[in-house]
């Protein structure tokens, strides 16, 4: 009796693994075409800092408190100002969060990727600039069962 069981169950498990793959075949694929495709990230993700330079004391606090040690405090001129490696950092902005005049705040852009170690270290000139407004025509959110949806464009 218990070979029967067993040839039945296997059976079972084949047949549901083939339904999986056949219900598979009519969704919506999940991979976008990056860069002219890109997800739609909500508010309050945390992305790349952007830095106020009026309104940055060069107290230090935002190196301190990193937990990665990604900062460093950098004379320019007769001022300090942190300077970012985007290689070593977690995103968990706890910088944002312990300096005292805001002057580090989130953004949503996520595509920093360089293709040299020297280009991730961010100058306090470069961590200045805001993100760049991204001209895409196809927004996308995997927030479905069925894949990747169109978010439509707001016009600004």
């Amino acid at each position: 009796m218990a070979p029967i069981i067993g040839k039945a169950k296997a059976a079972v498990d084949i047949s549901i693994a083939y339904l999986t793959g056949i219900r598979h075949l009519f969704h919506r694929p999940y991979t976008l075409r990056f860069p002219q495709q890109r997800y739609a990230v909500e508010k309050g993700y945390r992305g790349r800092h952007l830095l106020h330079l009026d309104r940055c004391t060069g107290c230090g606090i935002c190196a301190w408190i990193c937990p990665e040690k990604c900062i460093t405090i950098v004379p320019r001129g007769q001022r300090w100002y942190p300077q970012y490696f985007y290689g070593r950092c977690c995103f968990c902005h706890f910088c944002t969060d312990y300096c005292p005049e805001f002057a580090l705040e989130e953004t949503v852009e996520y595509d920093i990727a360089e293709y040299t170690r020297d280009r991730l270290v961010w100058s306090p000139e470069r961590l200045s600039k805001p993100p760049v407004k991204k001209d895409d025509k196809y927004v996308f959110s995997v927030d479905t069962i069925g894949g990747a949806s169109q978010v439509p464009q707001k016009e600004e």
